[in-house]
């Protein structure tokens, strides 16, 4: 199997030689997924003009995949130029052997270390406790850092099974697939419904489901969010939200603490902050 294997927009290198300002640059493009036989097959029926001219006034390289033909092994392979057996991806997951539970193959959070449990609290103590964080998993040396041993600048835009971002040797690195969402996953979609769904909402994957009552145009319901750190007992913190209905127009108001928004049916509105308040903060 073959792949254009890069993400649209993920990967940018900016290659300098001698002074900034005669400097050669290389912009790299990638689509993950992306077939190649059908994207030179769409370029020569003028079906994508704008592909073409970038494989016209640059060159388009078909890659081999890796194996497993997985977007988080093949960018692995991508940023370190090694097989799964180097840096040492080989799924979407992994599996914590002392449980068997899954948690993301790029990227693991660890909790804190050497905490103490005091008036129902869990709490840190400078000196004493080891802080956890998110490690990232790929082993290896990113290209970029042998680009910038070399004396090459490199912009790393949204690059996948990349998080935390490894920025040695990179001007600029920001993380795309495979960046964990407050609750370490992938990506958990919250869907709030006061009617039926066409399936069981036991049944539906990749999120959750919030049967929500609209009185008098009006609905109030909760956005789920992370753990309390310092309370170990409580599943997750919730920022309440109320959405208030027009009776005559398909409007919502919505209001998340102190930010409200205001849309029609099927638009999309901005990005709002949200806030969640932890027990000790």
């Amino acid at each position: 199997m073959k792949s254009f294997l890069l993400s649209a927009l993920t990967l940018t290198v900016l290659l300098g030689a001698g002074s900034a300002t005669h400097a050669e640059k290389l912009f790299l493009l990638g689509v993950d997924g992306c077939d190649p036989n059908l994207l030179q097959q769409y370029m020569d029926e003028g079906l994508l003009p704008s592909f073409k001219r970038l494989a016209d006034a640059g060159s388009f390289v078909p890659l081999e995949t890796s194996m497993p033909p997985q977007s988080p092994v093949a960018w692995s392979s991508v940023i370190t130029g090694m097989d799964p057996g180097g840096h040492g991806i080989f799924d979407f997951i992994h599996r914590d052997a002392s449980t068997y539970l899954p948690f993301l193959s790029t990227s693991e959070n660890l909790p804190d270390e050497k905490t103490v449990e005091l008036f129902g609290y869990t709490l840190t103590v400078p000196g004493y406790t080891k802080p956890g964080g998110t490690v990232n998993l790929v082993q290896g040396t990113p290209f970029w850092e042998h680009l910038a041993a070399a004396g090459v600048p490199a912009t790393i835009f949204k690059m996948p099974a990349n998080y935390p971002p490894k920025e040695a040797g990179a001007t600029q690195a920001v993380s795309d697939m495979g960046t964990p969402d407050m609750l370490g996953t992938y990506g958990t979609f919250s869907y709030y419904t006061a009617g039926a769904t066409v399936k069981d909402p036991d049944d539906i994957s990749g999120g959750n489901v919030y049967k929500v009552r609209v009185r008098n145009q009006k609905v109030e319901a909760s956005i789920h969010g992370p753990g309390d750190p310092f309370k170990r007992d409580v599943h997750s913190i919730e920022a309440p939200f109320t959405v208030r209905l027009d009776p005559t127009n398909p409007v919502a108001s919505i209001t998340v603490g102190d930010e409200r928004v205001l849309i029609r049916e099927g638009e999309w509105s901005e990005w709002v902050p949200v806030v969640f308040e932890f027990s000790l903060l």
